[in-house]
């Protein structure tokens, strides 16, 4: 098939048909897996997002804290504060987006050649797709991410310098 004619036939199915939409975005994943950091390279990004969630929302350091000395209440108001400052660190930094854009608990049909990092079955799973079942949780993907640069000569796995009061 002419190749123009094929582009511009999947152009069209792409607005009309949601898992044609799903495969192609599939393939275009792979692809950005192949061409991806090796898992080294990328503990940097990972370590400068926990960076940010700790120097804006002290994130780790609640993490870290045990909490059975902390009534429920007080766990809550920290909690509610924590969330907003987290919330805004994601809308600065990182657009995540959900992966399947059905509304959770309808229908949903999962075609042959899906993405398995992209759609997991869960269930009573057997035989071979396409599997038809009920969307339980969207998934998430980042769509964007516009991390700040590092200081030159920074360490990339300090998450957050250590702080001595002089």
């Amino acid at each position: 098939m002419n190749k123009i004619l094929l582009a511009f036939k999947c152009f069209f199915r792409i607005f009309t048909d949601i898992h044609f939409a799903e495969h192609i975005t599939g393939l275009f994943a792979k692809k950005q897996i192949i061409q991806k950091k090796s898992k080294e390279e990328s503990i940097p990004d990972a370590a400068r997002i926990l960076g940010l969630l700790q120097r804006d929302a002290r994130f780790i350091d609640f993490l870290q804290e045990k909490l059975d000395s902390y009534s429920d209440g007080q766990i809550g108001a920290v909690a509610r504060k924590l969330h907003e400052k987290c919330r805004k660190i994601l809308d600065n930094y990182i657009t995540i987006e959900a992966v399947l854009q059905e509304e959770e608990g309808k229908e949903v049909t999962i075609e042959k050649g899906f993405n398995p990092s992209m759609i997991r079955p869960v269930g009573n799973v057997t035989g071979e797709p396409p599997f038809k079942g009920t969307l339980r949780h969207h998934g998430w993907k980042i769509s964007r991410l516009k991390l700040p640069d590092l200081p030159e000569g920074q360490d990339p796995f300090i998450i957050e310098p250590a702080e001595v009061e002089i």
